[in-house]
């Protein structure tokens, strides 16, 4: 099951953005969603005193 999230972001992120999503041949929300793993396992890290990244 998916869900909608609308946010707002500067166009020059947003062209940025959908510059890697082209490149990568993968969706928007592809790379959204991997980005935001990648950023929850930052995070995980940063909390067990892996904050050496």
């Amino acid at each position: 099951m998916t869900r909608m999230v609308g946010f707002s972001i500067p166009p020059t992120m947003a062209d940025e953005f959908e510059r890697m999503a082209e490149e990568e041949q993968r969706t928007k929300s592809e790379l959204f969603r991997e980005m935001f793993r990648v950023y929850r396992n930052y995070r995980l890290q940063k909390q067990k005193g892996g904050d050496k990244l």
